[in-house]
């Protein structure tokens, strides 16, 4: 990361200056598997789906669904004065595509999970970064619709999109850590020590 006057700034690759640059021209863009037509995040040289090499990108609406949300009341970072809304938001063209992101120009005690978002962009400097607002509905969206107004919000909730490891199941997908209790012994988990532990 790196730091501007104002909030922190990732540092561009060549694997993801697409997509922290995609802005520039308002649309929001994923890595896409060309074989199994999967949207890719973080960007990966491999579809973790099929594990076909052909990669490209896509643009898509932009549109999400809010999946998860907390709101920081206590600390501040520059150019993000709290309380602010950190968010996990699951991309409409694919729900598994999650992109960890803020919330903006809405008031945070009326979000509410499964609501409908879109994004806007931030730039700093050279990178152009993916916030997201509540969608407006169809009624307001000419120019007395933008005011932000909490009665031009759209705040009907959707069905949550459905995660593709149950939470309960984490710990089947994570690898224990390997520790070493001293140069003479081999590399253990740590879980093993403490039941070796217990038993002595």
């Amino acid at each position: 990361m790196s730091e501007s006057a104002g909030r922190p700034l990732p540092l561009l690759s060549l694997d993801t200056e697409f997509f922290w640059t995609s802005g520039k021209d308002g649309v929001l863009r994923f890595q896409v598997c060309e074989a199994c037509q999967s949207l890719i995040h973080p960007p990966a040289p491999i579809c973790r789906y099929c594990r076909s090499t052909v990669i490209g990108v896509r643009a898509v609406s932009g549109t999400a669904t809010l999946s998860a949300f907390t709101v920081n009341h206590r600390f501040s970072l520059p150019g993000m004065p709290a309380p602010y809304v950190v968010a996990q938001v699951a991309i409409a063209e694919d729900p598994r595509v999650r992109l960890t992101t803020n919330i903006v120009e809405c008031d945070p005690e009326q979000l509410q999970l499964g609501q409908q978002v879109e994004v806007i962009f931030e730039q700093a400097e050279d990178v152009w970064l993916p916030l997201f607002r509540p969608t407006r509905g169809d009624r307001q969206r000419g120019e007395a619709g933008r005011s932000g107004s909490p009665q031009d919000i759209d705040t009907q909730p959707a069905a949550l999109p459905i995660d593709e490891i149950a939470p309960e199941r984490f710990g089947e997908y994570v690898r224990p850590m390997l520790a070493r209790r001293n140069s003479k012994t081999r590399w253990r988990s740590p879980g093993s020590a403490c039941r070796r532990s217990g038993a002595d």
